[in-house]
């Protein structure tokens, strides 16, 4: 699949086939994530992959598991890129650079995922401990679409090139 493909194919997947993830896909997937561009090339986040009956307690964090079969909480974690005019910490930019890498990964593999940011940060750290010394930054839901799945209506407005330039 072309890298433009991923771009168009890919949507925010809300219910999710009962089937695992193979180890070869969720393999590829991190090493999207390891690869992923990062401000002084720090790496500054961990990835807490979080499958099977684990998705009883992300569903504690988050009402948006969606019947996913497998999550990946991306963490902001030790040092990061701080930009020196205003102290500005690199982590939600690097996190968010290894997310886009994760779902396209995802997408190339013919997987679904939902990128969730409505979730409970503080939760993710009692309900995960190895958690509790990073910044959860974002869930990556992953796995097969439902056959009935469909992108949301939202999916489809876009504003016009000449909207989103100065």
């Amino acid at each position: 699949m072309e890298l433009s493909e991923c771009f168009f194919k890919r949507y925010s997947v809300r219910k999710y086939l009962k089937k695992e993830v193979e180890p070869r896909k969720k393999d590829a997937i991190l090493e999207a994530a390891r690869i992923a561009p990062t401000a002084k090339n720090l790496q500054p986040f961990r990835i807490r992959v979080v499958e099977g009956a684990e998705m009883e307690k992300l569903a504690l964090c988050t009402k948006c598991t969606f019947g996913a079969p497998l999550a990946f909480v991306v963490c902001g974690v030790g040092e990061c890129y701080e930009r020196f005019y205003d102290r500005k910490k690199s982590y939600d930019v690097d996190t968010s650079i290894v997310m886009t890498y994760m779902l396209l990964q995802a997408t190339e593999l013919s997987l679904g995922t939902c990128w969730v940011m409505a979730f409970d940060p503080e939760k993710v750290k009692e309900v995960f401990p190895e958690t509790r010394d990073s910044e959860p930054v974002s869930i990556l839901l992953c796995g097969y679409p439902s056959e009935e799945n469909e992108p949301s209506l939202r999916h489809f407005e876009r504003k016009k090139i000449s909207e989103i330039l100065f």
